[in-house]
C-alpha cells in the first residue's frame, strides 16, 4: 500500500506499508516513508512521526512496524527484558519504561510496574510469562491491521 501527500512547498511524502516475507522467515509488518523536494531525495526510512501527522489512521501500522504476522514485536523477549532492566548488572542504564511500553505496546504505567518487578527479580522465566501474556492482543491487532489495509504478503 502506498500513499502520497504533496506539501504546499513542493515537497512530497510517500509512505509504503508492506507485509514482507523474506525467504523462510515469518512475514512481518513494515511502514516506511520517503520525502522528496521537487523530485530530489531529502530523507527516507522510519518517518513514522511525519507519516502519522498526515495519516493518523496508520498509527496501528507504526505500532506494528517490524512485528511478525501474529503481531509479536521483533525480538519481543530479548529487547523487552533489556528495556525492563533485566541486564542491570551488565547495562545499568538500559532500563527504559517508555521504550518497554512502546516495544510491547502496553501503557507506560504497566511498563513501570514491570520494570520495578524485573529490577527486583530479573528472572527470565517470569519475564517471559509477562511478555507473552500479550499474545492474544498482539494477534488481534495484527489481524485487524491486515484486514483494515488489505495487506498481502510481498516477497
Amino acid at each position: 500500500m502506498k500513499r502520497h501527500h504533496y506539501f504546499i512547498d513542493g515537497r512530497k511524502l510517500t509512505c509504503c506499508a508492506k507485509f514482507h516475507k523474506i525467504g523462510n522467515q515469518i512475514p512481518y509488518f513494515s511502514l516506511t516513508g520517503e520525502i522528496t523536494d521537487r523530485g530530489r531525495f531529502e530523507s527516507s526510512g522510519c518517518l513514522h512521526d511525519e507519516i502519522v501527522k498526515i495519516w493518523p489512521d496508520l498509527q496501528i501500522l507504526v505500532d506494528l512496524h517490524l512485528s511478525d504476522k501474529n503481531g509479536i514485536p521483533m525480538h519481543a523477549f530479548e529487547n523487552g527484558f533489556y528495556f525492563a532492566g533485566g541486564y542491570q548488572k551488565e547495562f545499568p542504564d538500559a532500563k527504559n519504561p517508555k521504550f518497554l511500553a512502546n516495544h510491547l505496546r502496553i501503557s507506560e504505567e504497566k511498563a513501570n510496574k514491570i520494570c520495578l518487578q524485573v529490577t527486583k527479580n530479573p528472572d527470565r522465566e517470569i519475564f517471559h510469562s509477562i511478555c507473552f501474556s500479550n499474545l492474544e492482543r498482539w494477534n488481534k491487532e495484527a489481524k485487524e491491521a491486515i484486514k483494515k489495509f488489505d495487506l498481502k504478503i510481498e516477497n
